[in-house]
């Protein structure tokens, strides 16, 4: 699986990154660059943040976001609401349900998507995803570790370690080492 990771900020090379991002990945529609993707990354963020979801959850998004992205998927139009319909997809599988209690009030907010226009493309963009929503860990941990640093939190072991939810995930996708 290929991942838009290797383009987060760390130093910018002598190309222009949203120039070098497009030619490392031609199957990415030309209207959307690097920066609209961090963009919505950034909001996707602050609407965790608000409603205090899991990180987890946000990194599965990311991972849903990517995949769309590099299938030619999300352009400069669709990105706010193909990135909120992926956070309210992560968010639906990953978090307990009254966390969803103004959930969309805050997609609304954040990234200026109604709750109609997320629940008319919801079906058609779980279609896109293959309708998999579980992802071995792979695919959202690198996404979980950058979100941690991002946000100044501890390392992932010790996030991890507070958490239940890892201790039940598939065994693809333990973390936890006895």
């Amino acid at each position: 699986m290929d991942s838009l990771m290797q383009f987060a900020k760390t130093g910018e090379s002598a190309i222009e990154p949203d120039d070098s991002f497009l030619l490392a990945h031609p199957s990415v529609d030309i209207s959307l660059n690097l920066s609209l993707i961090r963009s919505i990354k950034a909001k996707m963020i602050a609407v965790a943040q608000h409603l205090d979801l899991e990180l987890a959850s946000v990194a599965h998004a990311f991972a849903y976001f990517e995949k769309l992205c590099l299938r030619g998927l999300v352009n400069k139009e669709t990105r706010r609401i193909k990135g909120a319909t992926c956070l309210f997809l992560a968010t639906k599988v990953n978090e307990h349900k009254r966390k969803l209690e103004g959930f969309l009030d805050a997609i609304d907010k954040y990234l200026d998507v109604s709750e109609k226009e997320v629940r008319a493309i919801e079906f058609a963009t779980f279609a896109e995803l293959e309708f998999n929503l579980f992802l071995p860990k792979s695919e959202f941990i690198p996404h979980l570790e950058r979100i941690l640093r991002e946000l100044g939190k501890s390392d992932i072991e010790s996030y991890v370690e507070k958490r239940t939810f890892y201790l039940h995930y598939p065994e693809q996708s333990v973390l936890i080492s006895s």
